[in-house]
């Protein structure tokens, strides 16, 4: 995770992006590279995706703290209360 980590700090999303999508891939419970896909997301500044991203962190670890603070701001920043246009 520390190279996803290395690419998000540089600004390099796309490339950031694609590893983290590659460990979900391999394992659709990694709740790190499900939390890196939606902060990438989140960055790039597509809401609905970055959205998705943490629902799904929140669906393997229901008391994740990081998805839920950031599902939250994230509602709240958008007054999202639509919620049959999100994927689950």
């Amino acid at each position: 995770m520390n190279k996803i980590e290395e690419l998000f700090s540089a600004d390099e999303l796309d490339a950031a992006l694609e590893l983290s999508l590659e460990k979900v891939e391999e394992n659709v419970k990694d709740v790190e590279a499900l939390l890196y896909c939606g902060k990438i997301y989140q960055k790039k500044g597509d809401t609905r995706k970055a959205m998705n991203f943490f629902m799904k962190v929140l669906e393997v670890d229901p008391d994740n703290v990081v998805a839920r603070t950031s599902l939250d701001m994230l509602n709240s920043i958008m007054g999202y209360f639509c919620k049959d246009m999100i994927n689950p």
